[in-house]
């Protein structure tokens, strides 16, 4: 494959983890350029996911409680 569709296969692995609701994950890239940026992006989406999360499983616990 090329560097191209490497780094495209990375990312859409990435983001079908996340739509299965895994957030174990992350992505990477080869390159430098836009893949990059757009592995970054996910990334940080996954980050933020995890975050709220557990913010809402907290909420939940501390309301039950």
């Amino acid at each position: 494959t090329t560097g191209i569709q490497w780094n495209l296969n990375r990312v859409i692995g990435g983001l079908d983890q996340v739509a299965q609701g895994d957030l174990t994950g992350t992505v990477s890239a080869r390159s430098r350029d836009e893949f990059r940026d757009v592995a970054s992006a996910v990334n940080s989406m996954i980050d933020n996911n995890k975050t709220q999360l557990r913010y809402s499983s907290l909420k939940h616990f501390l309301l039950d409680n």
